[in-house]
C-alpha cells in the first residue's frame, strides 16, 4: 500500500465551503473500493485528502470525476466533491409534525401532510411516521379509517382502525439512498372503501422523520 494525498483548491473545487465532517461521510459512502481515507487536513486554501492507497480509476472518478490520478478542481455533478455543499442540512436527521386534525368522507386517499427532505449524504436511513386517527360517526359505525405512508409516491405501510377515540398509529421503512437524494415523505387518509360507509375519518398529530441509521 501506498499512501497517497490528493490536494484541491477549497475555494475553486468546492466553492469555498468545507465541512470536514460531512465530506468524511461522503467518501464513505461512496462505495469506493480503493477509498479507504486516513483523514483530512487544510493547509490556507488548500483541502488534503490523504488516502491509505493510491485511488483506482474508478474510484478517482467517484471522488472528483476524473479518473487520472491528478486532481480535478472543476468537479462534476455526481463526483463526492461535486456533491459537496459544506453544509450538512441535517441529513443525518430531519424531523416534520403538523398538529391540526383534518377530516374526509372519501374514500380516495387525501393528502395530510407531505414533506421533501433536504438533500441527504448518502447511506442507510430510517424513514418514520405518526399519526393519530378516529372516527366520527353519523348515524351507526359503519366506516373504517385508513391511512398510508408512501416515499416517493411508493406505498411503504398503511394501517386500518374503526375506534372513535384517537387511535395512535406509527411504522418505519429502511431506505437506502445516494447523495444527493431529496425523498419525499407523505402520508394520506381516507375512508376504507369496503365496508364504505357515512362516518367521518380524522386524523390529527402527523409527524414525519428520516434518521440515519
Amino acid at each position: 500500500m501506498a499512501a497517497t494525498t490528493y490536494v484541491y483548491s477549497i475555494a475553486t473545487a468546492l466553492g469555498g465551503s468545507l465541512n470536514p465532517d460531512l465530506l468524511t461521510q461522503q467518501i464513505s459512502d461512496s462505495g469506493m473500493a480503493t477509498g479507504v481515507l486516513d483523514y483530512i487536513s487544510t493547509v490556507g486554501d488548500a483541502l488534503n485528502l490523504n488516502f491509505a492507497d493510491i485511488l483506482s480509476s474508478a474510484d478517482k472518478i467517484l471522488l472528483d470525476g476524473d479518473g487520472t490520478q491528478t486532481p480535478n478542481n472543476t468537479p462534476p455533478g455526481g463526483s463526492v466533491l461535486g456533491e459537496h455543499t459544506g453544509i450538512s442540512t441535517s441529513s443525518a436527521f430531519q424531523f416534520w409534525e403538523s398538529n391540526p386534525a383534518q377530516s374526509t368522507e372519501l374514500e380516495t386517499y387525501q393528502e395530510a401532510m407531505s414533506r421533501t427532505a433536504a438533500a441527504v449524504s448518502g447511506g442507510v436511513y430510517r424513514l418514520s411516521w405518526y399519526a393519530e386517527l378516529r372516527l366520527v360517526v353519523s348515524t351507526t359505525k359503519d366506516s373504517i379509517c385508513e391511512a398510508r405512508f408512501s416515499v416517493d409516491g411508493v406505498v411503504k405501510g398503511n394501517v386500518c382502525t374503526d375506534t372513535i377515540n384517537w387511535h395512535a398509529v406509527s411504522g418505519w421503512e429502511r431506505h437506502v439512498m445516494v447523495i444527493g437524494d431529496t425523498p419525499v415523505l407523505a402520508l394520506n387518509f381516507r375512508r376504507d372503501p369496503v365496508p364504505g360507509g357515512d362516518d367521518t375519518v380524522e386524523i390529527r398529530k402527523m409527524k414525519l422523520g428520516i434518521e440515519r441509521m
